[in-house]
């Protein structure tokens, strides 16, 4: 039987779209092969697992390492952001300062562990070039995705579809959306769906969630006997902007929640890591601490702390903690919406909010259980009732405990209006729904990149 050539043509566009895992694994491969190079440069020096010379390390562990350590870094400089992993100049400074830190820590790695150094020359060579492979390969698969974008069809109403056809254009994913007549909006049969696919050379539609009440076939189901891909809108939006649709959660959405929120080995190893972490950092940044308390009593006295009641586990509230960076009258007014501009905000409480170091008293809640490293961040307890009235399910983003980072707070800023706070919902959801080990240690990669940036 002869094969279908538009299902062959979608699964063609569909191997070229690179998601953020994909991008470790080709800057792991950029830094160890750099490595490789610049030791088949150097005449003194042999590819393999023994070390030319005593203080030299061997090629191939080095190559290795140096090719995980770059992968890394490059992760928490944005590099495998898949929303803005397209736009030049900010992707060049990125790989320019993933390199010369990648280049430092392996300087003060080697020399701490084994007494060794990589050397000047085999340092530069390797820089050059792994950052002409990062940065070829960068050019080369984004050019690639751009002649090859997916074409899709929205198949919804107008309000919708022209919302996520802005957010698709925004984005810059290797997308095309179809531009198709205000007629075809609800009045489309499966032949003429066909038909419009067939024009258009459609390789995926998206359609919106069905009503309970309808028993008949829809339309789009002619598209799947035809090869081409069909795809929820909720699914769609969670592929590939890590977020959930607020509009299309129901009820029954919360019953399709990964069990391993609840599953009691998950459970206990994140009660586990929490602990071990909030432990060591207490420990670690224990004499910094005496420190900052001694500046912030100096410049504007006591009190040293400041405490609130937020919104903890399933809606039951709970004393924060947190370093004091306001003045003292007006501390029980404040608001985290401008952390930084707020006229009250003293200098020390400048520096201790730009390096979110006022948060580590939060060491404490976690060790107590109030809170964990990842989840939503613990809104206060006035704006979650109020939210609560206005925005559907908001309160079941505290299904999770709240965390000291999350994936919405380094994915998104502070929400000013009910339409921000929709799209924050929709990654604290996403949130519910993946939490995993992996996702957990990437969300403290990246919060590691937003301190570095000085973002909230």
């Amino acid at each position: 039987m002869e094969a279908d050539p538009q299902s062959s043509r979608v699964q063609s566009r569909t191997d070229w779209y690179f998601g953020g895992r994909s991008w470790l694994v080709v800057d792991f491969f950029a830094g160890a092969i750099a490595i490789l190079i610049a030791y088949w440069f150097n005449p003194d020096l042999s590819l393999g697992w023994q070390p030319s010379f005593a203080g030299q390390p061997a090629g191939f562990p080095a190559a290795i390492g140096f090719g995980l350590l770059l992968a890394l870094v490059a992760d928490i400089a944005g590099l495998h952001d898949p929303l803005r992993q397209q736009r030049f100049w900010p992707v060049t400074i990125r790989i320019i300062a993933a390199l010369f830190v990648t280049f430092l820590l392996a300087v003060v790695i080697l020399y701490t562990l084994a007494l060794q150094q990589l050397g000047r020359t085999v340092s530069i060579q390797a820089m050059i070039s792994a950052g002409l492979i990062m940065g070829g390969l960068r050019t080369v698969l984004f050019r690639v995705q751009g002649r090859t974008r997916r074409r899709l069809l929205l198949l919804m109403d107008l309000d919708k579809r022209k919302n996520l056809w802005e957010r698709i254009e925004k984005s810059g994913l290797p997308f095309r959306v179809a531009d198709i007549p205000h007629s075809f909006d609800s009045a489309l049969n499966s032949d003429e769906l066909m038909g419009l696919c067939r024009k258009l050379r459609i390789d995926e539609v998206v359609v919106p969630e069905q009503s309970g009440g309808e028993t008949a076939p829809p339309v789009w189901m002619a598209c799947l006997e035809s090869g081409i891909q069909v795809t929820h809108t909720r699914a769609f939006v969670e592929r590939y902007f890590y977020r959930v649709d607020c509009s299309d959660v129901r009820p029954n959405w919360f019953l399709e929640l990964d069990l391993r929120l609840t599953h009691p080995v998950y459970h206990r190893w994140k009660r586990f890591s929490d602990i071990l972490l909030a432990s060591m950092g207490l420990i670690l940044v224990a004499p910094f601490l005496l420190v900052f308390l001694a500046l912030i009593w100096v410049e504007t006295g006591k009190p040293l702390f400041f405490k609130q009641q937020r919104v903890g586990l399933r809606s039951k509230p709970f004393t924060i903690w947190k370093l004091r960076t306001m003045s003292v009258l007006r501390e029980e007014e404040t608001r985290d919406s401008d952390r930084l501009n707020d006229s009250r905000v003293t200098r020390m409480g400048y520096i201790l909010r730009r390096t979110r170091l006022d948060e580590v008293p939060q060491f404490w809640n976690i060790i107590r259980g109030d809170m964990s490293f990842i989840g939503p961040r613990p809104e206060w307890i006035d704006i979650a009732e109020e939210l609560g009235e206005r925005i559907p399910y908001y309160p079941y983003r505290t299904l999770v405990k709240p965390g000291l980072t999350g994936w919405a707070q380094i994915n998104f800023g502070y929400a000013a209006n009910d339409e921000e706070v929709r799209e924050k919902l929709g990654l604290d959801f996403y949130y519910l729904k993946n939490a995993s080990l992996t996702l957990d240690l990437q969300i403290l990669i990246r919060t590691v990149g937003s301190i570095m940036r000085g973002s909230r």
